[in-house]
């Protein structure tokens, strides 16, 4: 039971955390990073936590546009070799 009862409290303040942060989020494209970013610092093994307090984890900032646009482009590019291979 007791369990139950601290994994309530935390999901309720989790909602409550995440919730502030989208509101305050800059541009609709980062709220995936945001809520990113929110799960790993929750749910982040300890040994993960303590680099990224270090600074050894740095976190890259890149909209889901970019990272479509990265992806578009890195598979276009694979096309036409795979083509002339054959």
């Amino acid at each position: 039971m007791k369990f139950l009862l601290e994994r309530e409290v935390i999901m309720r303040t989790m909602k409550h955390l995440l919730n502030k942060y989208l509101r305050e989020c800059p541009s609709a494209d980062m709220m995936a990073d945001t809520v990113c970013h929110v799960l790993n610092c929750f749910l982040a093994p300890k040994d993960f936590q303590k680099k990224m307090d270090d600074g050894l984890v740095k976190p890259e900032q890149k909209s889901l546009k970019q990272l479509a646009e990265l992806h578009f482009v890195k598979s276009a590019g694979d096309k036409p070799e795979a083509q002339q291979e054959k």
